[in-house]
């Protein structure tokens, strides 16, 4: 694994390992708002290749709740075919790459994993203590979240309703794939994006 924290240094390495192996499919990972998208039009501008960005609407039933169950693989999978069949790589951008190219019977040749610190920090490292059960993890963040929306709900002057509606919400599911798949540890190349507070 290789850590980067300038995308000007990970491109000309990227260039190095184009010239030296077969890469046909980058998976660029991460949790959601780390910047994937960023770095994965970056690294576009340098290949002759296709960026598959998955949150696109011509591939997610968006406002759903959830991510994964939601996807619409048979045009992904078109997509993959006629790009990597024409010789392009393909960039693959989203949260819970690993698991959606092990649906689509795809793998990737190099996978990027890109972390959003603020102040040199990774807050997201908090939530993943590996150690942990993963029930006993998303209770605690559930916990969390249920305090600051009752906070933020007092402020607004407003009542906290119930929202059981049965489907994993978005957050929940990134968590429980970092526990599945381990994309942070599993990754070729680390990207440290630093953003501002008030990028937040």
């Amino acid at each position: 694994m290789v850590v980067f924290q300038d995308s000007k240094n990970l491109k000309q390495y990227f260039q190095s390992l184009l010239s030296s192996y077969n890469v046909r499919i980058v998976s660029i990972d991460g949790e959601d708002g780390s910047g994937k998208s960023t770095l994965a039009e970056e690294i576009f501008s340098i290949v002759d290749g296709f960026h598959l960005n998955v949150d696109n609407n011509r591939y997610l039933d968006k406002n759903k709740g959830g991510y994964v169950k939601h996807l619409k693989y048979d045009i992904i999978r078109s997509d993959f075919d006629d790009y990597l069949s024409n010789g392009q790589i393909v960039i693959f951008d989203g949260v819970c790459n690993l698991k959606i190219l092990q649906k689509l019977n795809f793998k990737a040749d190099l996978r990027i994993y890109v972390k959003k610190l603020v102040y040199g920090i990774w807050g997201y490292e908090e939530k993943l203590e590996y150690s942990k059960d993963i029930k006993e993890v998303v209770k605690e963040q559930k916990g969390k979240l249920r305090c600051f929306m009752e906070v933020a709900a007092k402020v607004e002057g407003k009542e906290l309703g119930s929202s059981e509606s049965g489907e994993e919400p978005l957050a929940e599911e990134i968590l429980r794939y970092h526990f599945e798949y381990k994309p942070n540890l599993n990754a070729d190349i680390i990207f440290e994006r630093e953003k501002s507070v008030a990028a937040w």
